[in-house]
């Protein structure tokens, strides 16, 4: 007698991360990353990060940042160009709801309506008097 195996096929889960850099002028940026899942649907898992980034002294400096990693938005923003520690922002005005991928568009309307405010409050508290 013998007898029959049938083998269960694994449903191997595949995640990329994938990163893109859009100009907002030519010293400022938005960078975001996120995972999703390689499916029909392409889900996205995590928003890993959403930045606005200034070039200053033809260096990229990440002032303001959201990202979704302990599974609600959030936002982290740099205190100054002196000092590069960050401070989580309380999150009162942050989209709480939705998906993550709702929360990537959100994210980035948000950096495009007002990186201007973002710009001035870091150089304001850096000491910069050129804001351009």
């Amino acid at each position: 007698m013998s007898k029959k195996y049938k083998l269960k096929k694994k449903t191997i889960e595949v995640t990329k991360i994938i990163t893109h850099h859009h100009p907002l002028t030519a010293s400022d940026r938005v960078t975001y990353s996120y995972s999703y899942k390689k499916d029909r649907n392409n889900t996205i898992l995590e928003v890993v990060n959403v930045s606005y980034e200034v070039e200053i002294d033809d260096e990229w400096i990440t002032i303001l940042r959201f990202d979704s990693t302990h599974g609600k938005m959030h936002c982290h923003m740099r205190i100054s160009l002196q000092n590069p520690e960050e401070v989580v922002v309380p999150g009162g005005w942050i989209a709480r709801k939705g998906t993550p991928k709702n929360w990537l568009s959100w994210a980035m309307k948000d950096i495009r309506k007002k990186y201007l405010n973002y710009r001035k409050g870091f150089f304001k508290r850096s000491g910069i008097k050129n804001l351009y």
